[in-house]
């Protein structure tokens, strides 16, 4: 059962496309559908899944987005652009926390052992990246293995596999979206690794590591988070400062030793030629960059740096109510979070864009009943989506770190006494 559960989750988190259900959070649902209505009202998922529904988080939740998607209704209409296109990603984002808070009632049932919310919640998420890990390792060795993920892909990124050391992973967004989760997985692994709640933490350090790799590297935004969380994790006394760096130097000079090891004598001479030609460079851009320029800056930061340039006052203020140009492409040609929230809703829009987001986590993060360690987690994810909106769009609109922030979000209510009661009651 256990297992099933996971292949769910990993089916809504990675949203893939799967023929005849069209993706695979339809096809999810569908199992989830059965499992719910075979047990009726005796159900336990059902009654959790129904109270989980009545809090005031999943109101919170409902009502923001459903003002965005009227928004992004309405700016076009305001404007006479007529671009709706931002409507169709709201909606997907929508349709991904409802599903995720769907199938949550049964992750914890199943999967929870009732310890720590943040905890549990963090070990399972982080059990479904390695399996995603694993499954790019497999399809960067086995061409075979590759194909197989391809089906599952929409041919226009099934083409851009960047001499196949990208593209590897089973979802629907193997790039900015993927790379971005692995980074809040990094920061998810310290977390885990401070409270030494996690098993082989060498082992997993190194598949997030790899995995990463093949995602992009906007995932080391995370790993830098993942560090200056655990960092501010051990400022309660000198002692525990001490010996936590220490024990963070210890796994790094491991984790070196483990790497170097298995690159040297376990990957076969085949590969080592592609992960130096290829995937090293692209991965480390930075650091040959610096080797050859003495700056430490790659193609994706120099393009991004000129997608912020200056706009009028006007557009500024209310934006222009545009998303898409004619062919497709963005407006103005930039994918910059920031410059694309101003583009379309000018600063009122991007001010509430920013309000919705902070406050769906705000009671989790100033709630009475979470540890020190739990707030500072919850602050340094907030931080990170932040930062990473300078390069896409991440706040209320990316949907895997979106159903991620819904989930955390439901800390508050998971350490409730009538949530414990109605659980106790259950079980």
């Amino acid at each position: 059962m256990k297992i099933f559960i996971y292949i769910l989750l990993f089916f809504i988190l990675f949203n893939f496309p799967v023929p005849f259900f069209y993706n695979s959070t339809v096809l999810s649902l569908v199992f989830l559908l059965f499992y719910y209505l075979r047990g009726k009202g005796r159900n336990p998922e059902i009654q959790l899944l129904y109270s989980l529904t009545r809090t005031s988080q999943t109101y919170k939740i409902l009502i923001f987005y459903l003002l965005l998607i009227l928004l992004s209704v309405f700016w076009p209409f305001f404007h006479g652009t007529n671009d709706f296109n931002l409507l169709k990603a709201y909606l997907l984002v929508l349709f991904s926390i409802c599903s995720s808070i769907i199938i949550f009632p049964l992750v914890q049932n199943k999967l929870f052992k009732n310890q720590n919310f943040y905890v549990d919640l963090n070990r399972i998420l982080l059990n479904v990246f390695i399996i995603q890990t694993i499954i790019q390792i497999m399809a960067f060795i086995s061409p075979q293995f590759f194909e197989i993920i391809n089906f599952f892909k929409k041919e226009s990124l099934s083409m851009r596999d960047y001499q196949g050391i990208r593209s590897l992973a089973l979802t629907g967004n193997p790039f900015f979206s993927l790379s971005s989760a692995y980074g809040l997985m990094f920061i998810s692994y310290f977390y885990l690794f401070f409270k030494k709640e996690i098993k082989f933490p060498i082992v997993i350090f190194c598949l997030l590591f790899v995995g990463s790799f093949f995602a992009g590297r906007t995932a080391f935004v995370g790993l830098f988070f993942g560090i200056i969380l655990y960092i501010y994790l051990l400022f309660n006394n000198l002692t525990q400062f001490l010996l936590g760096v220490g024990r963070l130097l210890l796994y790094t000079v491991s984790i070196f030793f483990v790497c170097y090891f298995f690159y040297l004598y376990l990957v076969p001479v085949s590969l080592k030629s592609i992960v130096d030609e290829k995937l090293l460079p692209f991965a480390f851009e930075f650091i040959y960059s610096y080797q050859e320029t003495g700056k430490f800056t790659t193609k994706s930061t120099d393009v991004l740096n000129q997608m912020y340039f200056s706009i009028s006052s006007d557009t500024l203020l209310f934006g222009d109510g545009k998303y898409l140009n004619s062919d497709g492409s963005y407006y103005m040609h930039t994918d910059a979070g920031y410059m694309r929230n101003f583009l379309f809703y000018g600063i009122l829009g991007f001010c509430f864009i920013v309000y919705a987001q902070i406050s769906i986590i705000k009671k989790s993060l100033f709630d009475r009943t979470s540890s020190i360690a739990e707030k500072k987690f919850l602050l340094i994810v907030l931080v990170f989506y932040f930062v990473l909106h300078y390069k896409g769009e991440v706040l209320m609109l990316l949907p895997i770190l979106q159903c991620f922030f819904t989930l955390y979000s439901f800390g508050c209510y998971f350490y409730s006494k009538d949530h414990h009661n109605r659980i106790n009651s259950l079980n």
